[in-house]
């Protein structure tokens, strides 16, 4: 037992151990009871290989969002980002 479990701590299985489910990730993706936010009314302006520029129509408010945190749908045009990062989102200066 380790001093996280002796504390009375779960630590969630990494992917390949016994009891992983398919609801677990890595770096906060997909974890179980991940708390998302959808996008709506936003159109992608720039992309690089790691990151999305995306506008809010409405606002016209630009942000970048890294692709190995967030999820995008290319049939809805939305974007799934995890709370805790939506949080601390700031709108870039044009």
């Amino acid at each position: 037992m380790s001093f996280a479990e002796d504390m009375g701590h779960d630590i969630p299985p990494m992917w390949g151990e016994e009891g992983c489910g398919e609801t677990y990730g890595y770096l906060g993706r997909d974890w179980a009871g991940e708390s998302w936010v959808t996008t709506e009314n936003v159109t992608i302006i720039h992309q690089t290989e790691k990151a999305y520029l995306i506008e809010d129509n409405e606002t016209k408010a630009k942000v970048w969002l890294p692709k190995s945190q967030v999820k995008y749908d290319e049939e809805t045009k939305q974007f799934d980002i995890p709370k805790w990062l939506s949080n601390k989102l700031k709108p870039i200066k044009s």
